[in-house]
């Protein structure tokens, strides 16, 4: 999976500093009891006495407020990143329910949550920037939890979560990474990267089906991206959903016929349903556009020989009732019988000679880059030691014997083994 390019930032936001939290005295000793451990930082005691007052006076909107006050000010003094989100969480549930009880607040509060964002905002930047100039997972690690923290302030922050996540993949925590992209999402009007870096979480962590979902709203969305496509293309075969994985190559290669990739890998699956026809104008289609592709060569070559042993099935099929039905048939019948064995021998003959170019082209290949494949030389010799032997060339199979049956010590079996 590829790591997300690393933003540096240019801190703007880090002489943001939070307003007073303590405003003018009270003549609620509740109030005063915890304005003045807030100033001692004293947060145990100012949350106590602070919910002292709301549990006498539960409609009291300036009680909610100092408590948000007191909460994200301990907040700032945690070093643990879930201890920190758990108390950013409590603080806008005491804001939320200051401003419910009293609308008028929603300003003063408003412009303590955009500084406290940015505060949380702004030490995640310095962290993410140390990291990148250090290398070091640990400080990107700090980073992202302070962008979650200032995504706990802004759940709508969509540069919060995406920093969050880059954070978490740049620390190699791919796991943490999925939940603020999943955010992301959850936000809606997602760039096509995002799906793109989510989808790849996904499939990294088998999630197969959730990949598909997201994979399917994001190729509406993005119709012509083919990064997305190819990604849903791949979930749908590791679902083994073979139906749904061929519908959506056909739409693929109808948008973009020019895409060797989506040819060769839809030839691939009509050749293991054995529609072989359409694999292999697929698959020669796939070569005419990429022709160092081994695997579009290999299926090719394997598509003919199969097509050539389907035949074999069909001669054998009319052998065995020219043996067993001859004394009922006619001589003209015979004749007939005999002359279509002969027609479909040459057949077979003819398709294992067509198999054998792609074949050489695979092996040939193979030997000069097996980077792109996980074939071996030996899967390619095999049906090409058979094609060998089935159109006469002799030499060319002894040549390749060792190749496709190294384990034999007389080479392989006369019949080509396949």
């Amino acid at each position: 999976m590829s790591t997300p390019r690393r933003p540096l930032f240019a801190l703007l936001m880090s002489g943001l500093l939070l307003l007073a939290a303590t405003g003018c005295g009270s003549s609620n000793p509740n109030i005063s009891s915890a304005q003045s451990a807030l100033e001692n930082e004293n947060y145990e005691q100012a949350l106590q006495s602070v919910n002292t007052e709301i549990d006498a006076n539960p409609q009291n909107a300036q009680a909610y407020r100092l408590k948000g006050d007191i909460l994200y000010q301990q907040a700032e003094n945690v070093q643990v990143p879930e201890r920190r989100a758990e108390l950013l969480g409590d603080m806008m549930d005491a804001y939320d329910r200051a401003t419910e009880i009293n609308p008028d607040l929603q300003g003063q509060i408003d412009a303590k949550l955009l500084q406290a964002y940015s505060r949380q905002f702004g030490q995640g930047a310095r962290a993410y920037n140390r990291a990148d100039s250090l290398d070091s997972p640990e400080t990107f690690r700090e980073a992202a939890a302070y962008f979650e923290a200032a995504s706990e302030i802004r759940p709508d922050s969509v540069r919060a979560h995406r920093l969050a996540a880059n954070a978490y993949i740049n620390a190699g925590d791919y796991e943490a990474a999925v939940a603020p992209y999943e955010r992301i999402v959850e936000i809606g009007d997602v760039e096509a990267p995002i799906y793109n870096t989510l989808a790849q979480l996904y499939a990294q962590q088998q999630r197969t089906e959730d990949a598909i979902s997201l994979l399917e709203d994001a190729t509406d969305q993005y119709p012509e991206n083919a990064d997305l496509r190819s990604q849903l293309l791949n979930a749908y075969v590791r679902a083994g959903q073979t139906e749904e994985a061929m519908t959506a190559y056909e739409e693929a290669i109808q948008a973009n016929p020019q895409n060797a990739t989506y040819r060769a890998n839809y030839g691939s699956m009509l050749l293991d349903a054995d529609r072989l026809d359409a694999a292999i104008e697929q698959l020669q289609q796939a070569i005419e556009l990429n022709p160092d592709n081994i695997n579009a060569l290999f299926n090719l070559g394997v598509a003919y020989r199969n097509q050539a042993v389907a035949v074999n099935d069909s001669i054998r099929a009319l052998d065995e009732r020219r043996s067993n039905q001859s004394d009922e048939m006619s001589q003209e019948e015979r004749q007939q019988l005999n002359e279509r064995i002969d027609q479909l021998a040459e057949e077979r003959t003819e398709l294992f000679r067509e198999s054998i170019p792609a074949l050489e082209d695979a092996r040939e290949e193979l030997q000069r880059d097996a980077s792109e494949t996980n074939l071996t030389e030996q899967q390619i010799c095999r049906p090409l030691y058979t094609a060998y032997v089935q159109t006469n060339q002799q030499d060319m199979a002894q040549q390749i014997e060792a190749c496709a049956y190294p384990e034999e010590n007389n080479g392989g079996p006369s019949d080509g083994g396949q």
